[in-house]
């Protein structure tokens, strides 16, 4: 199509698309470079508080922060993560007693309440976990 073919409306519906795609794409890196940025900061920051459980050192309690709750009330992925290295620690012997905090606001939303069923089921004895 020659460029004279063109109408002043779809050259404008074309440049505005383009704007649009550019901003998206320029707000997408910006999110993009702020999820690294912090990611980086946080490894930074804590980098000699983070150990592996084998060298985690001996403490009567381990404090698991809530992290949410997928459907049916059951830890998020993330908090099952957390409640499984707790669960080692205790194993290991190095804490007595496990701290479960979360969100419990709600009766359909009491994250203290499936953080301790979820201890309970796998084997940590009731007068180990408070919370």
């Amino acid at each position: 199509m020659a460029p004279s073919d063109c109408s002043a409306g779809s050259m404008k519906a074309g440049g505005t698309t383009r704007v649009w795609v550019r901003r998206g794409l320029g707000l997408l890196g910006l999110a993009l470079a702020v999820l690294l940025g912090l990611s980086h900061f946080v490894r930074l920051r804590y980098q000699g508080r983070i150990v592996p459980l084998a060298v985690a050192p001996e403490a009567p309690v381990a404090l698991v922060f809530g992290a949410g709750l997928a459907p049916g009330a059951v830890p998020s992925p993330v908090l099952a993560q957390r409640l499984d290295a707790a669960i080692a620690l205790w194993r290991q012997g190095k804490v007595r007693s496990l701290l479960v905090s979360g969100d419990n606001s709600a009766p359909f939303h009491n994250e203290t309440r499936a953080m301790r069923r979820y201890l309970l089921e796998r084997g940590v004895p009731e007068d180990a976990v408070v919370g």
